[in-house]
């Protein structure tokens, strides 16, 4: 930062050389595949389980906010959308549908402060302060939809909610000597 860049005093030292660094992430949600909760018989033997579900008729237009996945992205009848067939070959595709969407901004506050001629150290040594915040808006994120779990299964209750939230806010503070 620029503030006190050229100030060689104690102002300068204190209150200068700052520096700011950010990265922001965004992405529409990650992929999931609804499961049936049943298992399909194969020719020879073993089952597949859980199997897809044989289609869907709902809404081909579904929301990724987070209202959506925390009331349920499919309603209160969600499961009637995907139409049961017993011992029928899965029809819809794997990673169909888009789970909740993800925000995030991340910051660093960075001071270097030089250390030369102290200690014995080199004319390179310098004291690192750092403070790194996390999620530093503290944006609500839900966690993603995981293979197996009763987010993804059409005969469940928590069918097409979100299992929980992601970490909130954190702030974690570093102070390192470089020699």
């Amino acid at each position: 930062m620029p503030f006190f860049k050229n100030r060689h005093d104690f102002v300068g030292r204190a209150f200068g050389g700052f520096q700011i660094t950010g990265i922001v992430t965004y992405h529409t949600g990650f992929p999931w595949t609804p499961t049936s909760g049943v298992c399909t018989s194969t020719p020879g033997g073993p089952g597949l389980c859980p199997a897809r579900p044989q289609g869907y008729s709902g809404p081909t237009d579904l929301p990724t906010s987070n209202d959506a996945f925390i009331t349920g992205i499919f309603g209160p009848n969600g499961s009637s959308f995907f139409p049961r067939v017993a011992n029928a070959p899965p029809g819809i595709g794997r990673n169909t549908f888009r789970g909740p969407r993800y925000f995030d901004t991340d910051m660093s506050l960075v001071k270097q402060i030089p250390l030369s001629g102290l200690f014995g150290l080199g004319e390179a040594a310098h004291l690192e302060l750092r403070a790194n915040f996390f999620n530093v808006f503290n944006q609500l994120n839900l966690s993603p939809f995981i293979f197996g779990t009763s987010s993804v299964t059409i005969t469940d209750p928590n069918f097409g909610k979100s299992g929980g939230g992601l970490a909130g806010r954190v702030i974690e503070f570093q102070g390192r000597i470089r020699f």
